[in-house]
């Protein structure tokens, strides 16, 4: 290799972290017999990373006396650079010289080519020292170890978010919302005072409108996702998740300094879940001002689908779904229908499908100053459609010029987590497809179905096609 290249190769390999005693009197006798003496940066560029005979080292460093370089392997032992061990060969037992561990190896890295096969050995060597330094530095000098271990995944999933090459798609829909990282436990619900043992814990890729963008994805349709994370490991999880499934993740906001959502998920036998959500000036939530959304994406799409996002920003996009001829699809969440109808109707105006369990459609209408007597009532807020879905009951659709129930199939539940995204998902597919609204609501529940039957809110997400069959 030339020294050309060699110095690239290093530059882009190679930290040069150099790790050195703490003694300034140790350290100054190690910097001046390796940096500033020639014999002393010859000897470990040929160690490299290795074990080398003493006789090699003297036949390779010739036109420097036997004695010198003798003296200065001794020394760069005694400063504990390297290790020396005997070795039997024909029945002589000669010296041989490597690099010691904590010092020597990365000296010799500085000086030296590592071959492209063992680098990954080298640098998890490398990794481990370092964090072993930095860890007792930390607890020597009385740091918060909580406060590193932060900074330490924040640097690694910010650099993995920048070195990602995410695909951009022309979206059909574009769905607004939340993105999490959901703790799943399966666990009886404990009374006051009572200690349950959980039967399964998982961490899984949540968020109820990041369900529906995946769902959307692996039903065949082209979708974006428009929403907020943070700059920690479990953003770079959902980002990595997103991509694997092929959602278009271009009008993703990635907050550095917060955290993404850790909602806990807690699902009893009969598989009912119970969700409680983290809130905080510290975590990444949705989209907070229309400036943040990217106008151009919105195009092309055929829908719009608008989950848990601040109501300001939520109201712009349905202003600009219904002023574009969009079909604009609305599940609020559960926070804005405890304020009662009012805090919605600006989106209710220029809503097309109004999209609402059961539990949410009573939180509203009690919080509503009795402004709403049935579903029925919600048409006069501008609403076209709305659905309100009934678990195993299926669900009632209210229409100015009709009202109908479709029936569910009865499942045994495992997880109810994500059918409400589930049903979602295909009833926008059925909806920009053109199906029949019966049709593409007996299809949703038949997908809502089939997913509380697995753990998770995306366990159960198959193919259009294989469901439909």
């Amino acid at each position: 290799m030339s020294e050309t290249n060699e110095s690239a190769y290093h530059e882009n390999v190679f930290p040069y972290i150099l790790l050195l005693p703490i003694d300034s009197e140790k350290r100054h006798t190690i910097l001046k017999n390796v940096f500033s003496s020639e014999i002393g940066l010859k000897i470990f560029r040929k160690l490299g990373t290795g074990d080398i005979l003493q006789k090699n080292i003297i036949e390779t460093l010739k036109g420097h006396s036997n004695k010198t370089i003798i003296q200065k392997l001794k020394l760069f032992k005694e400063l504990g650079l390297l290790t020396s061990s005997g070795k039997k060969i024909n029945r002589r037992r000669l010296l041989s010289y490597s690099p010691s561990e904590k010092m020597g190896k990365w000296i010799a890295l500085l000086l030296s080519e590592v071959p492209k096969d063992t680098i990954e050995n080298v640098f998890e060597d490398l990794f481990q020292i370092y964090l072993d330094h930095s860890l007792n530095l930390a607890v020597n000098q009385g740091f918060d170890l909580n406060h590193f271990h932060d900074i330490f995944h924040k640097i690694i999933a910010q650099l993995s978010l920048k070195l990602i090459k995410t695909p951009i798609v022309t979206p059909e829909v574009v769905v607004f919302g939340s993105a999490a990282m959901d703790i799943l436990i399966k666990t009886e619900i404990p009374d006051h005072d009572e200690v349950v043992l959980s039967e399964e814990t998982y961490r899984t890729p949540g968020g109820s409108a990041a369900n529906v963008a995946v769902a959307l994805s692996k039903l065949g349709i082209q979708t974006s996702f428009g929403g907020k994370i943070g700059g920690d490991f479990n953003g770079l999880l959902l980002v990595k998740e997103f991509i694997r499934e092929g959602v278009d993740i271009s009008n993703l906001k990635i907050e550095p300094n917060k955290k993404t959502p850790e909602p806990v998920v807690l699902v009893d036998s009969n598989g009912e879940k119970r969700i409680i959500v983290p809130y905080g000036d510290d975590i990444a939530l949705s989209i907070e001002n229309p400036d943040e959304i990217d106008w151009g994406l919105l195009k092309s799409a055929r829908c719009l689908y608008i989950g848990e996002m601040f109501r300001e920003v939520s109201a712009v996009v349905s202003s600009y779904g219904h002023n574009y001829n969009k079909l604009v699809v609305y599940r609020p969440s559960t926070a804005y229908m405890k304020q009662g109808v009012e805090s919605i109707e600006p989106i209710l105006k220029n809503t097309d499908y109004l999209l609402m369990n059961s539990k949410g459609w009573e939180l509203l209408q009690s919080s509503s100053m009795e402004k709403l007597g049935t579903p029925t009532d919600l048409l006069a807020y501008g609403c076209s459609t709305i659905i309100i879905t009934q678990g195993v009951h299926g669900c009632n659709i209210y229409q100015r010029e009709r009202e109908f129930t479709v029936p569910a199939e009865k499942v045994d539940a495992v997880d109810t987590t994500g059918a409400g995204d589930a049903f979602a998902a295909v009833l926008i597919k059925g909806l920009i497809e053109d199906m029949d609204l019966y049709d593409s609501v007996r299809l949703a529940l038949k997908y809502a179905s089939h997913s509380v039957q697995y753990l998770g809110a995306r366990g159960a997400f198959s193919t259009f096609n294989s469901l439909k069959s």
